[in-house]
C-alpha cells in the first residue's frame, strides 16, 4: 500500500507567488447578485409605502364623518366635575401652596388668635421648650366580676 507516485509532489514556494483556483466563483458575480438584491429590497420598500398607504386610505374612507353639531358646540365646556386639562400644572401648583404652608406664615384661625409658622422654626421651638405635658389619663376601672384579667 504505497503511494500514488502519478503526481509528482513538489513543495511549496513561497518566492514563486501565490496562485489561487481558476473554479473559484467570479466576484462580478457576487457583485451583480448584491444589486439585483438591493434593487429588489428597494423596489419592495417602495411598493410597501404605497400599500400602507392605500390601506390608511380604506380606513379613512370607513371612518364616518363628524356629527354636524361638533362643529357648534366646540366652545363648551361639559359640567363640573371635569377632567384636568393640565395635570402637570396643577401638581406644580398644589406643591408650591404645599411648600407655602410649610414654610411660610399665616393664620389659621385669625378670631382665635391661631397661627401658622414655618416648619423649621416649629421643630426648633419644639426642640427648645419640649413637647406640651397633658392631663393624665384616667386609671383604667377594675375588672368587674363577670370580666378577666387579660
Amino acid at each position: 500500500m504505497g503511494r500514488d507516485t502519478s503526481m509528482t509532489e513538489t513543495p511549496l514556494d513561497h518566492r514563486s507567488g501565490v496562485r489561487h483556483e481558476k473554479t473559484d466563483v467570479e466576484a462580478a458575480a457576487i457583485v451583480r447578485s448584491g444589486i439585483i438584491l438591493a434593487v429588489v429590497t428597494t423596489l419592495v420598500a417602495i411598493g410597501l409605502v404605497y400599500l400602507f398607504r392605500g390601506f390608511a386610505g380604506m380606513e379613512e374612507a370607513k371612518e364616518p364623518p363628524p356629527a354636524p353639531l361638533v362643529h357648534m358646540e366646540m366652545g363648551r365646556v361639559p359640567p363640573e366635575p371635569r377632567l384636568q386639562t393640565l395635570p402637570f400644572a396643577d401638581i406644580e401648583r398644589l406643591r408650591a401652596e404645599e411648600a407655602e404652608a410649610l414654610h411660610g406664615y399665616g393664620w389659621v384661625d385669625e378670631k382665635a388668635g391661631v397661627v401658622r409658622i414655618p416648619i423649621e422654626s416649629a421643630m426648633d421651638l419644639l426642640a427648645k421648650r419640649g413637647l406640651p405635658v397633658g392631663a393624665p389619663s384616667p386609671a383604667p376601672p377594675p375588672p368587674g366580676k363577670g370580666e378577666t384579667k387579660r
